[in-house]
């Protein structure tokens, strides 16, 4: 009941959920003394509902569907993926068991969310042009300076394959495979773009300067 008890009566909570229940358009309100955590269900997804909603990424992902042969609803499967990754990162697995704890998602298969990232793999340089564009014209955003960053990710794993292998480790994992990340943000931090690597590539050679 500890965290229970952290939520209770805290002003930034209780804001938060006000906001919450205008952007759900909901005239209920939560006795939160009456529930137990185990009845406790997430609904706090609507607020990045909501930024789903204002990218338009329904209809973004509706055209990559047509465009092949998918059967399922990719963008039902990405919005679970997406909110499971930015409230409570787990496996694709653990994503799929545990989507009941969000209130009124459509329910998605677990062989979907696989086929759903392939889909994403293909179209990834036209969802980050479509992405960029949108937050572009959503909040005015001049792109006069951009911004490059380069780290590296690594695995519990020694199998190396082309993308995965040793080398120099950022994070002292010099053991274990990994990938080299390059980011390409603008002045204000929002992302543009990303690009993997092999493990072994300079950090010099992720950017092409015209």
């Amino acid at each position: 009941m500890g965290r229970l008890d952290e939520i209770q009566n805290n002003p930034s909570f209780e804001r938060l959920g006000l906001r919450i229940l205008e952007l759900a358009k909901s005239k209920k309100a939560v006795d939160m003394g009456k529930l137990s955590e185990a009845e406790i269900i997430n609904w706090g997804y609507l607020v990045y509902k909501k930024l789903w909603d204002e990218f338009e990424l329904d209809s973004v992902l509706e055209e990559i569907q047509k465009s092949g042969k998918t059967q399922f609803n990719l963008s039902n499967a990405c919005f679970l993926m997406v909110i499971e990754h930015l409230l409570s990162p787990r496996s694709k697995l653990a994503a799929y068991g545990r989507q009941s704890r969000y209130i009124n998602l459509p329910e998605v298969k677990l062989q979907h969310l696989y086929r759903a990232l392939d889909k994403l793999e293909l179209y990834k340089e036209t969802l980050e042009e479509t992405l960029y564009l949108r937050g572009r014209n959503l909040f005015n955003e001049q792109v006069d300076v951009v911004f490059c960053d380069v780290t590296t990710f690594s695995f519990e794993s020694v199998k190396a394959d082309t993308l995965r292998e040793f080398g120099y480790s950022k994070d002292g994992k010099f053991n274990e495979v990994q990938v080299v990340l390059g980011l390409l943000i603008d002045a204000n931090g929002c992302p543009i773009g990303y690009e993997l690597f092999p493990s072994n590539t300079f950090e010099g050679r992720t950017l092409e300067v015209a």
